[in-house]
């Protein structure tokens, strides 16, 4: 794990033997932590790494897959605050603690995603691989999914935000959700 200064490429710092296994997703950063997933294909061995930044950096945790918590291996992390919520590629979603790692819930969904989900606001937007872009709360005390809006074909993608609408992309159609007016423009 290597975080480098953009402008020249140097090494910032580095820690080393933090992914054993395959990165997919993408890192991100909350409660004063740098996390990542590693997995393979066979999903028994992902886990989520928490990196602690700095002069000295180190491991601060690792949440590995059991049966309170499910790592994802495609889909990327996202964040709130200091809470972390995930989407394991193959039916289950899950809340953690920042700081601590501590789990919050772990939800079964029964859906494969390949694509990473988004937040806006206190909403997580993400899309099946059958085609359904599902709305889920961001809520660290319980899983609740909103809404499933079925969109009619396969989709392995990650939905976008732009200028207030919403853009989805199934295998032959890009949706855009947000008015009249956007709909219009999309065409």
């Amino acid at each position: 794990f290597e975080v480098v200064d953009p402008k020249t490429g140097e090494k910032n710092w580095a820690v080393e033997g933090v992914f054993k296994m395959r990165t997919v997703g993408s890192p991100i950063a909350a409660g004063g932590h740098i996390f990542g997933t590693t997995g393979s294909g066979g999903y028994s061995g992902n886990y989520v790494a928490a990196v602690k930044p700095g002069k000295e950096p180190e491991i601060a945790y690792e949440l590995k897959n059991s049966g309170t918590f499910k790592a994802p291996y495609v889909p990327s992390l996202i964040a709130q605050g200091d809470t972390i919520f995930c989407l394991y590629d193959k039916g289950f979603a899950a809340c953690f603690d920042a700081p601590t790692g501590k789990i919050h819930w772990l939800a079964r969904t029964e859906g494969a995603f390949s694509g990473s989900p988004i937040r806006v606001r206190d909403r997580i937007y993400c899309m099946d691989e059958d085609g359904a872009c599902w709305v889920i709360a961001a809520d660290e005390k319980e899983y609740k999914l909103l809404a499933k809006n079925e969109l009619g074909e396969p989709s392995h993608s990650t939905p976008a935000v732009s200028g207030g609408k919403l853009f989805l992309r199934t295998f032959s159609h890009l949706i855009c959700v947000g008015g009249k007016e956007a709909v219009a423009s999309a065409r």
